[in-house]
């Protein structure tokens, strides 16, 4: 009986990790800006929170059935994977490019306009990794920073002529950054 569960133990923790990686590979792909990943993200999320709600339900009741033993560990595991799979929710978002402004629309909360003409700097940074090549363009705002990637945007060369249109600076202290990790 031991095995079996230290067994199914093991499976969980396995399928955990690679879901979990699956998860922190679609946040890169976003960033470089390729489409598919956002939506494999999403999912990917509400299979772990939904997966997270069970386990922490077939726990409960297997507590309540043996009231001597209750599996603290189990319940930090899953209730932190729930937590971060809720996080990742939150923290996904959308950029939409218009001629005049960027918009910023996360799946939770409401969408942020920035007027190109109110960046206080950019930078375009040369970035690749195994397989690919792109160049990610950060434009900063009072408030916060938009990355935008050349896979993302077709008329990436437009959106840089809308900051050069409206004598927004280049910050030139980073020019060039570290592969990315692997």
């Amino acid at each position: 009986m031991t095995t079996t569960m230290e067994t199914n133990i093991l499976i969980e923790l396995i399928v955990l990790g690679l879901i979990t990686a699956s998860i922190i590979n679609c946040q890169k792909r976003i960033r470089q800006g390729v489409s598919w990943a956002y939506h494999i993200s999403i999912i990917l999320s509400l299979l772990l929170m939904t997966f997270s709600t069970f386990i922490l339900i077939a726990f409960y009741k297997a507590a309540e059935g043996n009231c001597n033993y209750l599996d603290v560990s189990a319940f930090v595991l899953w209730g932190s994977v729930f937590i971060a799979a809720a996080i990742n929710l939150v923290l996904t978002k959308k950029i939409e490019i218009t001629p005049t402004d960027v918009i910023v629309h996360p799946l939770i909360g409401h969408k942020k306009n920035h007027s190109f003409c109110k960046a206080l700097y950019y930078t375009i940074l040369n970035k690749y990794d195994r397989h690919y090549a792109w160049k990610e363009l950060t434009i900063c705002f009072k408030t916060n920073k938009v990355h935008i990637s050349s896979f993302q945007h077709k008329d990436f060369v437009a959106i840089h002529n809308q900051l050069l249109l409206h004598s927004i600076p280049e910050n030139k202290t980073f020019t060039q950054e570290q592969p990315a990790h692997k």
